[in-house]
Order: C-alpha cells, then structure tokens, then sequence
C-alpha cells in the first residue's frame, strides 16, 4: 500500500510542475531543452534497458522480473528516477518559483524514499542486489 502512496504523491508532484512550468521558455532555452533531451534519452535507454517484463510505476517489482546491471543500471541503481529528476529540474528552471521549487524538492524527496522503498524488496528478490547496492550509486553516478 505504501508503493502507491508513493507513486501517487510522484505523480501529483508531477502535475503540478508541468502545470506551473513555462513551456514556450523550456522548449527556446538551450539549457533548458537539453536538460530535458537528457531526461527524455536517459529515461528511455533505462526503459530499454530494463525491458517491458520488468518495468513497473510501482516500486514493488513485478514477479518474474529480473535484476539489471547493464546499459545505464550499470552506471546507477536508478536511472529512470534520475531521468525524473531531470525532467523536474528543466520544468522547475523553466519557472522558478517558490511553489515549484518546494514541489520540486518534496519531489525529489518522494523519489527517493520510493527507491530506498523499492531497495528492500530488490534485496529479498535477488541475491546479487545487496553487492550492486554497494558498489553502485543510487542516482548520480560516483556521488549519490
């Protein structure tokens, strides 16, 4: 029940960025438009990466999934997180405003319980998570 309060809170955050970004400047701006290639890119290859038999908006994996540690998992234990983080990141840039900095930064926090979450169930599931928990980093390669 926990995973969908999560996904929930995740999604509403979401909303309310989108609602409260400046399109017309986050498709001009050259930052802008490559902060948010570079989210569109890196949530995709995760996708490819990780494969529809795997993939779920819940953090509670799906049975017969499997433990990825190629493409972009090879480099961190969450990359479609981080590819949200980036999207959040060029909306918030695009308007940056109090409430979408705070909406950003609970955001921020959501996603990241929701993968330390998601971690306790990976690390029951498959025996070789707790050694890749070790020695890769959760969003941002070699820092976090």
């Amino acid at each position: 029940m926990k995973g969908k309060y999560l996904l929930a809170g995740q999604v509403i955050l979401f909303l309310i960025l989108i609602y409260f970004s400046n399109f017309s400047l986050l498709f001009t701006n050259g930052f802008l438009l490559v902060l948010f290639a570079l989210a569109v890119g890196l949530g995709l290859y995760s996708i490819y990466n990780m494969g529809f038999d795997t993939l779920s908006p819940f953090p509670e994996p799906k049975k017969g999934g499997k433990h990825v540690q190629e493409g972009a998992y090879k480099f961190m234990r969450h990359p479609m997180y981080t590819a949200l983080i980036i999207f959040g990141l060029s909306f918030v840039l695009s308007s940056p405003e109090l409430l979408n900095t705070i909406t950003y930064l609970i955001l921020i926090y959501i996603l990241d319980a929701k993968a330390s979450y998601e971690e306790g169930f990976l690390i029951k599931i498959y025996p070789t998570y707790e050694v890749y928990l070790e020695n890769t980093k959760k969003f941002i390669p070699f820092i976090y």
